[in-house]
């Protein structure tokens, strides 16, 4: 309420340890952003941080004090073990299927089998796992979808309805910075980074082989916002920013390009965007190169997502065709279309467009994307009843008539996902991004029976979309339960990916785009695949639009025409 509590040394953690105790929520300044934090064991307290700070299910991250209390309450594989141990100490998402730990599950990931976990990784982190020898919910201090506070002005501003007490301190915070997440598939030791934020940005791994020293500056997407830049003999790419139709991510967006440049000292000589003639980041680069003299060049999404994966594993050089699975939510394709579900082939430095998921109708705008509803009905060739029940009167006529009247056509993987979830039962309005698919996902890890195909590819090799929905609705017709009919959709995209290989007669097959979070489907395309094809997935860079920055370098350099 304003009152300074003064107190020195490890008196203020025995006093945050009573307070959490007590059932209060606190915001504490760490070493690269605020944490909220509060006792996960108390489900009404989770419920209010919930409340307060207007999530109402997207999971929150729990910080356990060691290892050992970890172990004792959650099956920790040993390859997610070396990585909560590690220097970079991410947020791990474990399997809780059949969870009766101390945590209070249902508050802490609403309806999800996982909950992400990660161990102190500084000394404010360690003093209050000593004090409070606990689980706690430890989530970015922010308001929902803003960036992380890193000052205490920004805290006590913001955070001033969310949190009862502030712990500060005097170090300054020049880079703020989320936690990084990763999780393991299903006896897979290979992570899918779901975030790259702290511990890994902005190192990367691999020297610029080509392009060193070239000035070139790559703006990515503006969902999942990142910059890549190359001032040296190394590439270096920004941690995750956020969405930037946020007006304070854009700010931070603007401020990191400028830090970029100002740590380095050497001018751009090129801007790489996006082609999408609606994004921030494109705006922004249009507006930015013609400051600076230098030329803005557009590079299409999803050949940003392809050759970002290529880049990872180096196979530029390589003397077979390799085809790539692209498949997220929304990218602005080369007709004007809304492009998600694509297949491209690679060699010779040619990229080539080579099939993609069956079109439908994108309507009502980013409203889409927010209502799986909305997917399943434009995707839909039938107005049932099980479709129906989900519009009121009004809103379905509007619909309606936009579905027949839109020329605007999307082949999304990410708006089929929504759309299973939706006939499924499982989300028709999404609080969080992929809220659907993850639900989807979790529903699928439940059954134990054989999963069964649904579906071929057309004869042009692409994936008839209303076919695989039919078939979908004729399983649970039959009785398929909704476990059962999820697991089947999830295999049945997996053997088409390997069905297209053997038509295109490629034997590598690489992947990019957010849809590859799924840790369920890649272990399905994994043992389906069982060694017959070369495979690639990113491991240092997340599959999500994250990436597209380094793919935008990555396919100026090497496919560039």
């Amino acid at each position: 309420d304003g009152q300074r509590l003064e107190l020195s040394g490890n008196d203020c953690f025995g006093r945050l340890a009573e307070w959490l105790e007590a059932g209060k929520i606190l915001a504490i300044k760490n070493t690269s952003g605020y944490l909220l934090v509060c006792d996960a064991r108390k489900a009404p307290v989770v419920a209010e941080l919930r409340r307060r700070k207007k999530r109402p299910a997207k999971p929150f991250a729990l910080l356990f004090p060691s290892m050992e209390l970890l172990e004792n309450e959650l099956e920790v594989p040993h390859a997610a073990r070396e990585a909560l141990i590690s220097a970079e100490r991410p947020i791990v998402l474990l399997r809780a299927k059949g969870y009766s730990g101390s945590v209070a599950k249902q508050q802490v990931a609403p309806n999800l089998e996982q909950l992400g976990v990660m161990l102190p990784y500084s000394g404010i982190l360690s003093l209050l796992a000593r004090a409070f020898p606990h689980p706690v919910v430890a989530t970015s201090g922010n308001l929902h979808g803003a960036p992380i506070c890193s000052t205490r002005e920004d805290a006590e501003e913001n955070l001033k309805e969310v949190a009862d007490y502030f712990l500060h301190h005097n170090l300054d915070i020049l880079n703020a910075q989320d936690d990084s997440v990763l999780r393991f598939g299903p006896e897979d030791p290979f992570p899918i980074l779901i975030r790259r934020s702290r511990g890994y940005a902005p190192n990367f791994g691999t020297p610029a082989e080509k392009g060193s020293g070239s000035g070139l500056l790559a703006l990515g997407a503006d969902l999942k916002s990142s910059i890549g830049f190359i001032p040296n003999d190394f590439i270096y790419l920004s941690q995750y920013l956020g969405n930037l139709e946020n007006y304070d991510v854009y700010t931070r967006f603007t401020r990191s390009v400028d830090q970029f440049l100002h740590l380095f000292d050497i001018p751009p000589t090129a801007v790489l965007t996006d082609a999408h003639p609606a994004y921030q980041s494109v705006r922004f680069g249009i507006e930015w190169a013609g400051e600076k003299g230098i030329p803005r060049i557009p590079i299409q999404h999803h050949r940003a997502h392809f050759a970002a994966v290529l880049g990872e594993h180096k196979l530029w050089a390589s003397d077979e065709t390799i085809l790539g699975v692209i498949w997220d939510g929304v990218g602005y394709g080369d007709d004007g279309n809304i492009w998600g579900g694509e297949f491209f082939t690679y060699g010779t430095g040619n990229m080539e467009r080579v099939g993609h998921l069956e079109e439908f109708p994108w309507l009502a705008g980013d409203k889409m994307s927010r209502e799986p509803r909305l997917s399943l009905f434009a995707l839909s060739g039938s107005d049932s009843d099980r479709i129906r029940k989900k519009f009121r009167k009004d809103p379905w006529e509007v619909y309606q008539n936009l579905r027949s009247n839109t020329s605007l056509r999307t082949s999304s993987m990410g708006r089929l996902f929504d759309a299973v979830a939706s006939l499924l039962d499982l989300c028709d309005i999404n609080s969080y991004e992929g809220e659907a698919a993850m639900y989807l996902e979790a529903l699928a890890g439940s059954s134990t029976a054989d999963p069964r195909p649904l579906i071929h590819l057309d004869r042009e090799g692409n994936i008839p979309s209303r076919g695989l929905l039919e078939a979908i609705e004729n399983a649970l017709d039959q009785g398929r339960t909704p476990a059962e009919t999820a697991t089947d959709f999830l295999f049945t995209l997996a053997g088409l990916i390997l069905e297209k290989a053997d038509r295109e007669g490629c034997r590598h097959i690489a992947f990019s785009g957010g849809v590859f979070q799924n840790a369920l489907l890649v272990s399905m395309i994994r043992q389906l695949n069982a060694g017959k094809n070369e495979l690639y997935f990113h491991q240092e860079l997340s599959p999500n639009d994250e990436n597209i920055a380094y793919g935008q370098l990555m396919y100026y350099l090497y496919c560039n025409p």
